[in-house]
């Protein structure tokens, strides 16, 4: 599993590789590059970089491929019933 951290400030950066993020967004902790910086992706979209973990608070633990899964059944329901609204 992997840790989920949820940003409690806005993170922002230039820098390539960096993981710039909003208050309250999801990211999952892939790896731990130091005690200051970790390795991450946003939940929302995907994106992936290294943020400083002091912007963060963990909130648990997750399934990586089980949540891949979850969020692929989602989409796919999601898809489906905006091509029956159209």
């Amino acid at each position: 599993g992997y840790d989920v951290a949820v940003a409690e400030y806005n993170f922002e950066s230039d820098k390539d590789g960096d993981l710039a993020f909003q208050e309250g967004e999801e990211i999952i902790v892939l790896r731990h590059m130091s005690p200051e910086w970790w390795y991450g992706r946003a939940s929302r979209d995907k994106r992936e970089g290294v943020f400083p973990s002091s912007y963060v608070k963990l909130t648990g633990e997750v399934d990586y491929a089980t949540a891949e899964e979850e969020a692929a059944k989602w989409n796919t329901i999601i898809s489906q019933a905006k091509s029956t609204v159209s």
